[in-house]
């Protein structure tokens, strides 16, 4: 996202003066849009309007819902929503912002990414990039077809759109069809990383980060990563604080990372092997592992074991137990007021430091943040 104009301070003395331009937002629903992500992005500026409106200041943000086309448009779970206008009828906003939608497997992507809806939408979004560039040096139109990922590194040219551009979760699938994503650093959902990467193999993916910011393009994770995303627009374009106060309001939590949200687990259950090794490693989480004992339980070699981890989970074994570990160490400090000495045999180490350093990489979190999920640091 850019910087902001003029980044307002909530309590500005001057009345009668707005701190900023206001931001020209299309929420841009497809179908199967997700309820929540929707309605968060509303809430969200919808609050950040009224706290500005209280000081007597202009509003911040104008959000208008629009579609590919003007009709009917189906949530995900099952509302009927008649918008008035389609996206291309409109003069180009200052951001385009795609809320998460619904789908339940990666093979739901192929046919979503080939609807009507999705592909009109990929059009429009590469038009954008080609009215920054009238050369026609931005990515085209032409879009890699659902049905063979490995065409999605057709676009060489990294895509500069006339305005901004942010999606989040299965949305951002089509950001990367569009060849907006060429090249750049972006996240998605975790569940649906491992597709992304097949799909889109220039797409420089970072599935640490909750947010990720490249240029004119922002990209957020897992459904509810939405907030995230619409909490740092709001900060760039009106300030952190202003951020930080709607967020306390909506008591919304401000997370770096989506790495501890991740659930293994949802992924292994894919496979029957790796649902097996899942309930191998979880009756055996106080014990030292060995990756060849987990293969021989399964009646595969280390290196078959391995191969299908990766092939599934784009993990190694021991990165699996490790992610295992964590997740339960996470449950133990968030649901008990057992210490971290006390936790530490019960997921398989003696050293509590040991953990501690696990908890750090694996979740980004020390065990007080993980006591304290509503303390974490304010939106920046």
């Amino acid at each position: 996202m850019s910087p902001a104009p003029k980044a307002a301070t909530i309590g500005n003395n001057d009345k009668n003066t707005a701190a900023f331009d206001t931001m020209r937002i299309h929420l841009l629903a497809l179908p199967q849009v997700l309820d929540a992500s929707l309605g968060i992005s509303l809430s969200l500026f919808q609050a950040a309007n009224s706290l500005l409106h209280a000081q007597g200041l202009t509003p911040a943000f104008q959000v208008q819902l629009v579609a590919p086309r003007a009709g009917e448009c189906i949530t995900g779970a099952g509302l009927k929503l008649q918008i008035d206008v389609a996206a291309r009828a409109l003069p180009p906003p200052d951001l385009v912002l795609l809320p998460g939608s619904y789908l339940t497997s990666p093979k739901d992507m192929d046919a979503w990414l080939g609807s009507a809806a999705v592909q009109e939408t990929c059009n429009y979004l590469a038009d954008l990039a080609d009215l920054a560039d009238p050369a026609g040096h931005a990515a085209t139109a032409s879009m890699p077809s659902p049905a063979t990922p490995s065409a999605a590194s057709a676009p060489t040219t990294q895509s500069a759109p006339v305005c901004e551009i942010a999606a989040a979760c299965a949305s951002t699938f089509v950001l990367a069809q569009a060849g907006l994503l060429q090249g750049r650093q972006a996240t998605t959902t975790w569940w649906l990383s491992r597709s992304f990467r097949k799909r889109y193999p220039a797409v420089r993916l970072d599935m640490q980060r909750m947010v990720v910011p490249d240029g004119p393009i922002t990209t957020a994770g897992a459904a509810l990563a939405q907030g995230d995303l619409v909490m740092q627009v709001i900060a760039r374009h009106a300030g952190a604080q202003l951020a930080h106060t709607c967020a306390r309001y909506l008591l919304m939590d401000a997370r770096g990372s989506q790495t501890r949200y991740a659930m293994v687990q949802h992924l292994a259950v894919q496979d029957p092997q790796l649902r097996l090794a899942e309930h191998w490693v979880r009756t055996r989480l106080h014990q030292s592992l060995r990756i060849t004992d987990m293969a021989e339980a399964l009646h595969l070699t280390p290196r078959t074991l391995a191969r299908r981890f990766e092939a599934v989970l784009g993990l190694t074994p021991l990165q699996f137990v490790q992610r295992l570990r964590t997740e339960h160490a996470l449950h133990l400090l968030q649901t008990t007021t057992q210490s971290l000495e006390a936790i530490a045999p019960q997921v398989g180490y003696a050293d509590s430091n040991a953990l501690r350093r696990l908890l750090q990489r694996e979740a980004g979190l020390t065990p007080a943040q993980a006591r304290r999920p509503r303390e974490q640091t304010p939106v920046k």
